[in-house]
């Protein structure tokens, strides 16, 4: 077995996404990795991953005290500061070897939160041979959310034909028009059935479109739709 399909991770990597919410089983990878790595990099990523995670509640927290205004000044916190500025230095120094074959795909950006990935891809870049190359192996798995953007039309019904959206717990579409048949795609989808968050903010969808979402056997996982700059359904 290679090292990019150890039974191990792949097995923590479906623990985490059995509870994404759940900040445990990152940390018990992040120790795995720490105690296990076969490299430098390995270890600084179980390192990386508990430092999201303790940095994630901070961020958080100066996000809804910016939102309410809290206070007159900011006091800047040391140890978060100390925290982010390991965090940087880490993936400055690794993320190459973090993102292995993934870099020859065509990802539009990415970005690591709480230890594991999110990808920006323009939707039909979803299927391409070089992300259907890596289905079953690690570099595929420590994927968590994709965001799916700059479609021609018709391309979402295209794009969710790719099984590796079955890697996926959260999916974001922004800002895009849904027609009836693509939202019955959307419903229909069985590489979805492992969501658990679904933003659709910005979107505009086609009368009857959001009834067929609400009823699909494949989307009941989800606990978190984001409809936010919602238009009227077109008619």
């Amino acid at each position: 077995m290679t090292v990019s399909s150890r039974r191990e991770v792949l097995a923590f990597l479906r623990a985490i996404k059995e509870d994404p919410d759940d900040d445990v089983p990152r940390l018990i990878l992040g120790d795995w990795l720490q105690d296990h790595g076969a490299s430098d990099a390995e270890r600084a990523r179980g390192e990386f991953i508990h430092l999201q995670c303790r940095l994630d509640p901070m961020e958080i927290a100066d996000r809804e005290r910016e939102r309410r205004r809290l206070g007159t000044t900011h006091v800047a916190d040391p140890e978060r500061a100390a925290l982010f500025s390991r965090q940087q230095a880490l993936r400055q120094r690794y993320e190459a070897d973090w993102l292995g074959p993934l870099l020859g795909t065509p990802m539009h950006s990415w970005d690591f939160r709480r230890g594991l990935l999110h990808l920006c891809v323009e939707k039909a870049n979803i299927r391409s041979k070089e992300f259907i190359a890596l289905l079953g192996t690690e570099a595929l798995a420590w994927i968590e959310s994709v965001r799916l953007q700059r479609a021609a039309s018709d391309a979402l019904i295209r794009c969710l034909a790719s099984p590796v959206l079955e890697e996926v717990v959260a999916l974001e579409i922004p800002d895009a028009t849904i027609s009836v048949a693509e939202g019955q795609a959307l419903a229909n989808c069985g590489h979805l059935a492992n969501l658990t968050f679904l933003s659709l903010e910005g979107t505009r969808f086609r009368p009857g479109v959001l009834p067929e979402l609400a009823a699909s056997r494949y989307l009941r996982r989800i606990i978190c739709l984001n409809l936010m700059r919602q238009t009227v359904p077109i008619v």
